[in-house]
Formats: structure tokens, C-alpha cells, sequence
């Protein structure tokens, strides 16, 4: 009867929707709750499954999976799952130096399900398709016939929680364009944000427009002196040295204001945040813990000690 409807299923499923494209990377787990989706459309119900592999960078990666997507498919409760442990003792004892995270032919996979009493196996394999994304690949495939059932494709977007599944470092990320955004409000006035991030450039727009204030003021002192009274007819009379120089002072002074602004907006978009795209250096814990012995010889007991500093 399994083997009537995979057929049917096949030529009507498997071509059509058997892979699926995602348009955009997901996180993990929504990429092993559509594949999981897409296999209850798929796959007659009722069949009794087995996950027999999962190829990755890092077992603890093909792990996860293994255990999601074993859990979603009974959440589905249009299978039976057949559980990993079962699953691992007939791997054992069909290829001994064989793991469910590594490579496993067609034919093992076939021989693994059949020793678990499975209709059907599932394999699959992520690895990097983009620097920001990953590619999710998981087959089907009838145990009897050795033939795939159904297929399903999807990215992955590459976050914190595949880069510690992967067992990569998390790296210090340098400014986003928030970060740079904010830091260039604060820099119209004398470079603030530059100069409290330690970056010495921000004391060139802190200096330019001083000197444009200084000016402004100097332009305002020469006001005061702008005019002056005549001695023999008693007339206020405009001093033209003065007022020329006031208005260049006056002139400068607002360049000077105005150029120390746009140049503090643009420099954030220059600075590279410390340390940036290197490691993350883990912190370190508040105690220590030893290995003892009790008799001088044998290690039998731990010992915590806990720092406190006052």
C-alpha cells in the first residue's frame, strides 16, 4: 500500500513541489519547520520515518538538526517517527565507523531504515552558500526502492546561533549605521562623540571651530570700535578698516563653524570600532574550580572557590 502511494505521491509531488526555493534566508529553525511542512504535503501519511543523517561543518550543528527536525515532524502527527536511538544501535550495527552526522550512502541509509522498520529515511547536508547564508538540503528516499520520495532546499541565515553551532568565535561587530548616525549629530558640536571614543581626529573639529567662535567674537569686539565720533563736527563716523576687518572675521568665523560641522558628520563614517571582526574574549569566571584529593592520592572531589572583591 506505501509503496502504491509513494508513486502516486511521486509523480504528482515530487517534481512539481518536492523542492522547495526560499526567496529569502530564515533562521534555522523556521527552515526545519518548512522542510517539515513541505514533507506533510509531500509524503503519504502515515509513514513511519527515520533521520538517518545530517553533513555538516560541526556535529553539534548536524545534532540540532537531527533532534529539530525529528520534533517537528511528530508535531506534525502525520507520521511515525522512529526515534534517533533506535536509529543510532542499527547505524552501529550496519557500518560500525559511521556516524549520523557524517556521510552515509544511499544503500546504508536503505539498510538503516530497514533494520528500524521504516517506510522511508531522511538525509540532508547544510553548508555555506553566501558569506551571510547557508544552504539546507534534506532528501526523502524509499527504503524499498532506494529512490528520493521528496526534497527540500531552503537558505539559512547565517546568526549568532549558527555560528555557535558551527563552533565559530563570535567576533566584536564593528559600528552599524545607527551608531554611526548618532555619533555624527553629536560631532556638529566640537567633535564630541570622536573625542569621547578616544578617536584624536575629533580634536581637529573641536579646534576648527573654536577658531570659528574666536573669530565670530573678535568680529564682535571690532563692532564696538566699528564707529567712532568725529572731532570737529561731533558726527558718528564709520571707521571702513575696522568694518572690513569685522566682516571677514565675521566671514571666517561662520566657515570655519560650518566646515568643523560637516566634517564632524562625515569622520564617524570613517572610524572602525576597536577591535573590530576579532574574537570576542569570554569573560572570565567569578570562580575557580579544582580537582583534590582527600587521601593524597586518588582525585576524588572538587573544590570551589569564589573571588569577592570588596
Amino acid at each position: 500500500m506505501f509503496k502504491k502511494a509513494t508513486v502516486i505521491f511521486s509523480l504528482l509531488a515530487a517534481f512539481a513541489a518536492g523542492t522547495a526555493f526560499s526567496q529569502a534566508p530564515v533562521p534555522l529553525d523556521t527552515a526545519i519547520s518548512n522542510a517539515a511542512n513541505q514533507f506533510t504535503a509531500t509524503v503519504p501519511g502515515g509513514a513511519r520515518l527515520a533521520v538517518t543523517s545530517m553533513v555538516s561543518a560541526s556535529e553539534a550543528l548536524s545534532n540540532y538538526i537531527i533532534n529539530q527536525l525529528n520534533v517537528a515532524l511528530v508535531n506534525t502527527n502525520a507520521f511515525i517517527v522512529v526515534p534517533r536511538g533506535e536509529i543510532e544501535v542499527a547505524a552501529a550495527r550496519t557500518e560500525q565507523d559511521r556516524h549520523l552526522t557524517e556521510f552515509i550512502s544511499l544503500d546504508t541509509q536503505a539498510g538503516i531504515g530497514h533494520e528500524v522498520g521504516a517506510n522511508a529515511v531522511i538525509s540532508g547536508e547544510i553548508q555555506r552558500e553566501t558569506p551571510t547564508s547557508f544552504r539546507l538540503t534534506i532528501h526523502i528516499i524509499a527504503v524499498e526502492a532506494v529512490v528520493f520520495i521528496s526534497s527540500f532546499s531552503g537558505l539559512v541565515v547565517d546568526n549568532q546561533q549558527m555560528a555557535t553551532l558551527i563552533g565559530a568565535p563570535q567576533l566584536i561587530p564593528d559600528y552599524t549605521l545607527g551608531e554611526r548616525l548618532q555619533m555624527s549629530a553629536l560631532n556638529t558640536f566640537f567633535g564630541i562623540a570622536s573625542i569621547t571614543r578616544g578617536y584624536s581626529i575629533g580634536w581637529g573639529v573641536a579646534g576648527l571651530q573654536g577658531f570659528g567662535i574666536i573669530s565670530l567674537l573678535t568680529a564682535l569686539s571690532a563692532g564696538a570700535l566699528e564707529y567712532e565720533e568725529d572731532f570737529h563736527t561731533g558726527e558718528r563716523v564709520r571707521d571702513e578698516f575696522i568694518s572690513g576687518s569685522r566682516r571677514t572675521f565675521n566671514t571666517i568665523g561662520f566657515i570655519a563653524i560650518g566646515t568643523g560641522a560637516v566634517f564632524g558628520w562625515v569622520i564617524p563614517f570613517l572610524h572602525t570600532r576597536p577591535g573590530a571582526g576579532t574574537p570576542v574574549a569570554a569573560a572570565p569566571l567569578p570562580f575557580n574550580i579544582e580537582l583534590v584529593s582527600t587521601n593524597n592520592r586518588d582525585i576524588n572531589g572538587v573544590r570551589i572557590m569564589h573571588r569577592i572583591s570588596f
